[in-house]
């Protein structure tokens, strides 16, 4: 019997792992977030990072009132419905930035 326990414990790990894993890995090039300047992203560590170094007239193209960007291509590319809301509920771009890296250290 406890060796069933231990078991469990071992798989639950390992599912934890591969859930935390999918919001750190790359995309491919296809499905990566492709900004108003060209450029793209094929990770959230790698967004967070250019969200914190664009100007701000550049991040109120993909976040405003009609429309979050960012946070949709999280929620579809990633399956991240926790961290895309979170960004939904802020147009303030270095809250963007805030959200994404706290949901990162959860994960890891």
């Amino acid at each position: 019997m406890r060796y069933l326990v231990e078991k469990k414990k071992v798989s639950k790990r390992t599912t934890k792992k591969k859930v935390s894993n999918n919001i750190l890995k790359k995309v491919p090039v296809e499905i990566s977030f492709y900004f108003k300047d060209g450029t793209n992203c094929q990770d959230v560590l790698s967004l967070a990072e250019k969200i914190e170094s664009m100007a701000e007239e550049h991040f109120q193209n993909h976040v405003n009132e009609g429309k979050n960007d960012f946070a949709q291509w999280i929620e579809i590319v990633f399956k991240e419905p926790e961290l895309a809301n979170e960004l939904r509920k802020t147009q303030n771009k270095d809250r963007h930035v805030i959200e994404i890296l706290k949901h990162l250290l959860k994960r890891v």
